[in-house]
């Protein structure tokens, strides 16, 4: 790699513009990046093992005091795009947008609770729904939302009209992010 960065520095027209690492400030930035990188990378993997061999801690007790470090990664849920189909995989509702509306909020629902959350750990809800839907149907969503939804604290949401979703019948979607025992 050095010699690498030795032989591009050479060049007038370098494959890799390396002449910024001749200004002092952005090398010294750019070597406290990779030096702390790795320290931050080493206190993960090195820690358990540090716990284990000089501090005489059991593996259980090393993973428990690691713990807090793991469950701030593993509380956030994505929930990806949630459609009108039932568990057997059928198309729930076709062409009726308040039954897809409510079979998806059900889905929804179904994922937060199969990773031990409930609705409430929902803090982010994207919403795609056709362009073609009657605005008149709009007030199907809000009917079928605010039954699961704190109407209270509602998460944060974004509502999108989109030309078509992925499989035709598909009028409504939903994706979200759930923080579960926050």
């Amino acid at each position: 790699m050095i010699l690498l960065i030795v032989h591009e520095m050479r060049f007038s027209d370098p494959i890799l513009q390396l002449r910024v690492l001749k200004i002092r400030q952005f090398s010294i930035a750019l070597s406290l990046v990779v030096v702390l990188s790795f320290v931050l990378f080493g206190t993960g993997l090195l820690n358990p093992i540090f716990l284990q061999e000089f501090m005489g801690y059991t593996a259980w007790r090393a993973g428990l005091i690691m713990a807090p470090r793991a469950m701030a990664a593993m509380t956030s849920m994505m929930i990806a795009g949630q459609v009108a189909h039932d568990t057997a995989g059928n198309l729930v509702g076709e062409n009726d947008f308040a039954a897809q509306v409510e079979q998806v909020f059900k889905n929804l629902d179904a994922a937060v609770r199969a990773a031990g959350g409930t609705f409430h750990d929902i803090v982010k809800i994207n919403n795609y729904c056709v362009a073609s839907i009657d605005p008149a149907q709009f007030a199907a969503f809000r009917t079928v939302r605010d039954r699961y939804v704190n109407t209270g604290a509602p998460p944060v949401s974004t509502f999108v009209f989109v030309s078509r979703l992925v499989r035709p019948g598909w009028l409504f979607e939903i994706d979200a992010m759930a923080v579960i025992g926050a």
